[in-house]
């Protein structure tokens, strides 16, 4: 089976408080493998650590991550996630977007590579 690794960035968290929630979500039992990699080249004055998500190509498996970020996001201002694909195009997904909603979405996005997820 083919797989994405898709990066996951907040402009409110940190790396590591960003993973252990993810890491709290059993996103494992979907198919979906969470890490904190560093990048190849070392920036000065910020944590350079980013969130990358492997997951299964099947959108199943994105519906699983995206329901489980959204779920990070209840509680706070901005409650919405963006998607940015490889091809440039850009999606944004309110967490108030019913569930079925959601997974029509991520379902006619099944012949588009997802390369990041950006939480506000």
């Amino acid at each position: 089976m083919d797989s994405w690794q898709v990066i996951i960035e907040s402009g409110s968290q940190s790396p590591a408080d960003l993973l252990r929630e993810l890491s709290e979500l059993d996103l494992a039992a979907s198919g979906i493998s969470v890490e904190r990699r560093g990048p190849g080249v070392v920036f000065r004055g910020a944590d350079p650590a980013i969130i990358v998500a492997t997951i299964g190509a099947v959108s199943a498996n994105l519906t699983a991550l995206i329901t489980g970020l959204l779920h990070l996001r209840v509680g706070r201002k901005s409650q919405q996630i963006s998607i940015e694909f490889s091809s440039g195009d850009k999606v944004v997904i309110p967490a108030d977007m019913p569930s079925a909603e959601r997974e029509r979405l991520v379902e006619s996005l099944a012949g588009k590579k997802p390369t990041r997820l950006i939480l506000p």
